[in-house]
């Protein structure tokens, strides 16, 4: 009997991937997890492996990183699609406890000890494996012309909650690659900034039917907004980051930064939570991510 390609490949790939979600939200996201550094980055390594194994045991016509000249099956085009972004998605979730971790963990004298050169190199390349799998899910959409292609090609259904997680992630670390000096070696703010523009304008384009879109567009926009007056407070108040020694630069965000009101503020007068309570959806992902600039003034 003949075994060719079945689209129903695609339903028992989904099951499969739906198995590391749940091992990454029990391992990454529980609220036992953030409590062992050394621990979290073994998970995310774990996690990190299934996850690229998984991508590479997908049956030849469902590999959305090889090529498929003259493919003319729209159907495997757009399953392709979908696992595409649903990849870089959790990738970009499995490494996100890593943005700015210093920022997040407030790090002080005690925890700096346990926070051993090894460590922090491993944490810096998590960092940009964030951002990276945060462009890569931008950059699935550069070819899109329509909001009939955006519809056509992707989950319409998850489009959202991906987005504005690659969004916010891509937003928070262009206004911090420009605070960190070298600490985001490798990527330019300009590029990351862009890639957060591809997600708004699909915002604006799917807000004309849909108001969680529009929701998300207005969230993001806010978020940038947040974010650029953050970074002028942050250089007009302190020398920039790229001007201290490397090894300064990474544990410095922990003392005094600007607040949007003008007066300075401690990193650990802002609520910072645990990646156990870090954001997988849209709403949450906004809270989250406004945290980093301490952009919730009383009256706004």
């Amino acid at each position: 009997m003949f075994e060719g390609p079945s689209v129903g490949d695609y339903h028992l790939e989904v099951i499969s991937f739906s198995k590391i979600v749940s091992q990454v939200l029990r391992d990454l996201y529980s609220p036992r997890a953030g409590q062992n550094l050394t621990s979290d980055l073994f998970n995310t390594k774990e996690l990190d492996l299934k996850l690229i194994q998984w991508k590479q045991s997908l049956p030849r016509t469902l590999r959305f990183d090889l090529g498929h000249a003259f493919d003319k099956s729209f159907i495997f085009k757009r399953q392709r699609s979908m696992l595409a972004i649903k990849y870089h998605h959790l990738r970009a979730l499995i490494h996100r406890p890593y943005l700015c971790y210093p920022i997040m963990r407030n790090l002080d004298d005690e925890t700096d000890i346990a926070f051993s050169q090894p460590n922090w190199a491993l944490v810096s390349m998590y960092e940009k494996v964030c951002i990276a799998e945060a462009r890569e899910t931008a950059r699935l959409l550069h070819c899109i012309s329509c909001e009939k292609d955006l519809v056509q090609e992707f989950p319409w259904w998850q489009m959202i909650s991906c987005l504005i997680c690659a969004g916010s992630i891509l937003v928070v670390s262009s206004i911090f690659s420009q605070q960190m000096g070298d600490a985001l070696d490798g990527f330019d703010a300009d590029g990351i900034s862009d890639d957060a523009e591809t997600c708004l304008r699909v915002f604006e384009a799917l807000s004309v039917n849909s108001k969680g879109a529009r929701i998300a567009r207005d969230m993001m926009e806010g978020l940038k907004e947040c974010g650029l007056r953050w970074r002028d407070a942050t250089m007009a108040s302190e020398p920039p980051y790229a001007a201290l020694p490397a090894s300064h630069t990474a544990l410095t965000t922990r003392g005094h930064i600007p607040s949007l009101d003008g007066q300075d503020a401690s990193v650990s007068d802002f609520s910072f939570t645990t990646p156990s309570a870090w954001p997988a959806e849209i709403v949450d992902s906004m809270a989250w991510s406004v945290q980093f600039f301490g952009a919730v003034q009383s009256g706004e």
